[in-house]
């Protein structure tokens, strides 16, 4: 396999665009409740600690339950959270790439406390043809510097011979879908992150192409079209793009670094932290393997400063554990010298999922670790850790372990922390969870500390 990353900064339509549904987001589900509209807090967020998550919590339980409507979906294999409406609370996005015969679907969802379908999103965005897999991959920011947050959601079966494409869209012109595709083979989509990493206030679109250009590579284009016709900025590698991600500031220049995946480089993974300068990865900050480790790189994520150094924290799961890589990365380094390592084991796939956002607000960031088969019956779980963790320490040692509802769900991968999902205010810890109910799928947003 070969490995490419591309950079794509997105204007405009492009040819053979996908169509899009808009609803109002009291159109089905839920009960109610204070999320999703702006409005006036339920509670002030939790600055002592009092109301932290703790034990175990059924996402049964959970504040919002997001249903997908088709068995075999798989909504919830993909999720994350951008506030696409302006309205200072994040909308939950949901990837459901095997829906109306793996045409796939990109759910926007305006969260209210209680159960709700995917079909009472604020705006659906469909696969451009059968078999595209749309909502491969999932991420929202403003793309064109307009002010006004785009969907981006990968199709990464689309486009004949594997190609793939990226599509965007924005809320308020929901009839204009952008389109960047891959040449054949590229799976163009299947991972992708929409990040600022100069600061400058537009977003860029970086995505993994496992085809073009010979090997791994970071590619830029100015608008809509092939990824055939971009300039290489990045490039290294054989290997297939597990994962992309901001890293944060871990440096303390002012600026975000990339994190870029592989977690079957060298037959064991490997994690490149890379600014956005350009060259070769291989002269790239590298977060490697000790030679027993597997799967390192299989999630990444920026956690925030989570011992209170004033640097950010790396996180990178692997096919058994979470670490938690002290910052400032300025040197290659093994998984085995990380700040903290949360042990799930490998037969619970203990680094599935991984994101941190400070959920107690307390200034320090806290770190979820997923894990989708950490029940040893696919239910799954994910395990939060308030303040981080430093040295070794056991899953099941959490502060809380959120799990599955006591069948085949799949908890805890993908997952993402939310500044505020719910319009409490406060941080949320929001779940994928696609093998609910005979795969149709199913997020979760679980409150993460009130008082």
């Amino acid at each position: 396999m070969q490995l490419l990353l591309v950079i794509l900064a997105c204007t405009g339509p492009g040819p053979d665009t996908a169509p899009v549904d808009t609803a109002a987001s009291d159109s089905g589900g839920g009960d109610g409740g204070d999320g999703g509209d702006g409005g006036e807090a339920e509670a002030d967020c939790d600055a002592d600690g009092s109301a932290r998550l703790s034990g175990s919590v059924d996402v049964a339980d959970a504040w919002a339950q997001i249903r997908g409507a088709e068995d075999g979906g798989r909504a919830g294999q993909d999720v994350d959270v951008a506030d696409l409406d302006g309205d200072g609370v994040d909308e939950v996005l949901v990837g459901a790439r095997k829906v109306d015969a793996q045409r796939g679907a990109a759910y926007v969802i305006s969260v209210v406390a209680g159960e709700q379908s995917v079909e009472a999103s604020l705006l659906t965005l469909v696969g451009p043809d059968p078999k595209a897999e749309l909502g491969s991959s999932l991420g929202g920011g403003d793309l064109d510097g307009d002010g006004v947050a785009e969907l981006v959601s990968g199709a990464s079966g689309t486009e004949g011979g594997g190609g793939g494409a990226v599509l965007f869209v924005s809320m308020d012109a929901p009839d204009e879908v952008g389109e960047v595709v891959g040449s054949a083979q590229s799976a163009l989509g299947e991972v992708l992150a929409v990040l600022d990493l100069d600061g400058d206030g537009r977003h860029a679109l970086y995505v993994g192409d496992r085809a073009t250009l010979g090997g791994a590579a970071v590619v830029e284009m100015t608008g809509a079209g092939s990824t055939a016709d971009a300039a290489v900025v990045w490039g290294s590698g054989t290997s297939v793009i597990s994962a992309v991600s901001s890293a944060g500031d871990t440096n303390g220049d002012g600026f975000e670094e990339l994190l870029v995946a592989s977690d079957d480089f060298g037959g064991l993974g490997r994690v490149w932290v890379a600014d956005a300068s350009g060259g070769d990865l291989s002269d790239a900050i590298a977060i490697e393997s000790d030679g027993n480790v597997g799967g390192v790189g299989t999630t990444i994520a920026a956690l925030g400063d989570t011992d209170g150094d004033g640097h950010a924290e790396l996180g990178v799961g692997s096919t058994s554990d979470c670490f938690v890589m002290a910052g400032p990365v300025t040197a290659s380094v093994s998984v085995l010298d990380a700040l903290g390592r949360i042990k799930g084991g490998a037969a619970a796939h203990g680094g599935s999922g991984l994101a941190g956002g400070d959920l107690d607000v307390d200034g320090r960031a806290d770190v979820v670790c997923g894990a989708f088969n950490g029940d040893g019956d696919h239910q799954g779980e994910a395990y939060v850790f308030y303040g981080g963790v430093e040295g070794v320490v056991e899953a099941g040692d959490a502060d809380a372990v959120i799990g599955g509802g006591g069948s085949v769900e799949l908890v805890g991968y993908p997952l993402v922390v939310s500044a505020d999902a719910s319009g409490d205010g406060c941080p949320d810890v929001v779940l994928g969870a696609y093998g609910w109910s005979d795969y149709a799928g199913a997020a979760y947003v679980v409150r993460g500390g009130l008082e």
